[in-house]
């Protein structure tokens, strides 16, 4: 065992397990409830736990998302990606935005309603410290709309992958939507970075990322911008995308 995991809602929910190659870590990701509130079981965070000796035993439980002292502020779906270099990637749905909380009720559609935005933070020391959370998506996704609810739940992990100087994410979108078409899209960004630690300047209030709108529907459509994403690893060029 891993970790106990939390009760409600979230006690089996969409873990990731990634391997480091080179320096064979194993970094588990999931959400959960520290109970740190009593009274909010269901008020989840980005967690982590970390093997250094090949699964054997695992260090103490990490919170990723910077802002776990704010109730009732959901997070899901992390996706983990290690760099070259060693730096740990993560990135996640993020309700801390959102005008109202998500609905959390006793029967169907359950979880239900919010906004969502897709938020990313860094390791530079194996997984035991991260640095700020940065803002990825430049709109919040209503989660009313489409498969993300409305008695679905048809949700999956931020896809990202890694290189040194970059990181680069997928995740399901539903701007083009409403509550008649219930459309939802696959949106991809980048982070372009300039150290191994991330050092982006959004002084301005801007985040430090290049968003492109992928007008790709479906799982064969993320799978393929995936597959993309990775065989994009290996090259030492970072293209700039525009939407």
């Amino acid at each position: 065992m891993i970790d106990q995991g939390s009760a409600g809602f979230s006690h089996n929910r969409k873990q990731t397990l990634v391997a480091d190659s080179k320096s064979g870590n194993l970094y588990m990701a999931w959400y959960g409830n520290a109970k740190t509130r009593p009274g909010l079981e269901d008020d989840n965070e980005i967690l982590l736990r970390v093997s250094r000796d090949g699964g054997q035993t695992w260090g103490e439980r990490v919170t990723v998302n910077d802002d776990a002292a704010s109730p009732n502020t959901q997070h899901y779906k992390p996706g983990v990606s290690i760099a070259p270099n060693g730096r740990v990637d993560i990135a996640w749905y993020d309700f801390r935005n959102s005008p109202a909380p998500e609905i959390q009720a006793a029967a169907a559609p359950f979880n239900n309603g919010g906004m969502t935005n897709v938020y990313y933070a860094s390791s530079a020391d194996g997984g035991r410290t991260f640095g700020r959370n940065i803002r990825i998506s430049d709109r919040s996704a209503d989660r009313s709309i489409g498969v993300w609810s409305n008695n679905v739940h048809s949700h999956f992990n931020v896809g990202i992958a890694s290189a040194n100087d970059g990181v680069y994410m997928a995740w399901q979108d539903s701007r083009n939507g409403n509550s008649i078409t219930n459309s939802e899209d696959v949106y991809f960004a980048s982070l372009l970075l300039d150290a191994p630690g991330v050092s982006v300047d959004d002084s301005a209030g801007v985040p430090g990322w290049v968003l492109a709108g992928a007008g790709v529907a479906g799982g064969m459509g993320l799978a393929m911008l995936l597959v993309f994403l990775i065989g994009r690893r290996s090259r030492p060029e970072v293209a700039t995308a525009r939407g």
